[in-house]
């Protein structure tokens, strides 16, 4: 992302999703670090929660479609350089395909 701030938007296209045991949970995390291996000082921002045991939360949904989180690689008064995209995928049969790409705040 660079030195400076950056305010976007995670795009997340979700093209399939297995919710049919109903404790399937995914969690597509933004992470950030100044260390572009992410080897320390990783930090989670915003976490896009789908998925029949992640339906709690505003920020929960399920099916498939797109999905928008906004966020910025400030947080709590530090700008991190580095960010990736890590799912945390758990149930009885997961499965999920995915595609997620940043944009601009007010644009498409």
């Amino acid at each position: 992302l660079g030195t400076g701030r950056v305010d976007a938007v995670i795009f997340d296209d979700v093209s399939a999703i297995d919710t049919t045991s109903a404790d399937e949970k995914y969690e597509l995390e933004a992470q950030f670090s100044n260390d572009q291996t992410f080897a320390t000082g990783v930090v989670i921002g915003p976490v896009q929660k789908l998925g029949a045991a992640a339906s709690t939360g505003a920020s929960a949904a399920n099916g498939t479609g797109r999905y928008e989180t906004p966020f910025t690689n400030e947080i709590n008064g530090v700008r991190y350089r580095w960010m990736r995209r890590f799912h945390r995928i758990g149930g009885t049969t997961p499965s999920i395909n995915y595609v997620s790409y940043l944009g601009k705040t007010g644009g498409t």
